[in-house]
């Protein structure tokens, strides 16, 4: 996506105080709406529609000093409109990626036996920092969305920083397991 927005502090209250007077209901037709743009991107086909839905409700609650004293109807309407463009967008830039056929080179090499890729993989976590071992331990056996934005809150970071983080280590172990696996020897650092 070409524009990432960040939800701060301010931002959310004024949201919350656009989307109802009382902080209860503002409360619950968040957590409503978060849950509906998530369902509606899903079913449009996006493959994190939970990160879209973020990134929906941080480019509406960045506009709501804008527009909240001109604006009429349901707020609703306005979330689901800005989540049709943020579709569009994701959908665009899935399409810059190419799929490689079943016969492609890149696909068409042996597969390694277990014990390599589980040595290689082992040997890359040995090279994360221990914050980063024991974040990815964390991530990954705490998997519903309320266990992740516990994990977030106590590292003091959003859920989308978190998953930031999380993509880039991942992306270098696979890098990583990659390399070693084509060297075909974990022991070699």
């Amino acid at each position: 996506m070409t524009a990432k927005s960040e939800l701060t502090k301010e931002s959310l209250a004024e949201l919350l105080s656009w989307l109802a007077s009382k902080p209860e209901q503002a409360e619950q037709k968040y957590k409503t709406l978060h849950q509906g743009l998530t369902k509606v991107l899903a079913h449009w086909g996006c493959s994190d529609a939970e990160a879209l839905a973020d990134e929906t409700i941080n480019r509406v609650a960045a506009r709501v000093p804008e527009i909240k004293q001109t604006y009429k109807g349901n707020p609703d309407r306005y979330f689901f409109g800005v989540a049709k463009k943020v579709f569009q967008e994701y959908k665009r830039n899935a399409q810059k990626f190419v799929v490689l056929p079943e016969n492609s080179p890149a696909i068409a090499d042996p597969e390694p036996t277990d014990e390599v890729a589980n040595k290689c993989f082992k040997s890359c976590l040995e090279k994360l920092t221990p914050q980063q071992r024991e974040l990815v331990g964390r991530y990954y056996s705490e998997r519903t969305p309320a266990q992740r934005e516990r994990l977030a809150r106590d590292l003091g970071i959003s859920v989308r920083t978190l998953r930031v983080r999380m993509f880039r280590i991942v992306k270098d172990l696979r890098i990583c397991a990659r390399k070693c696996i084509e060297r075909g020897n974990p022991e070699m650092k």
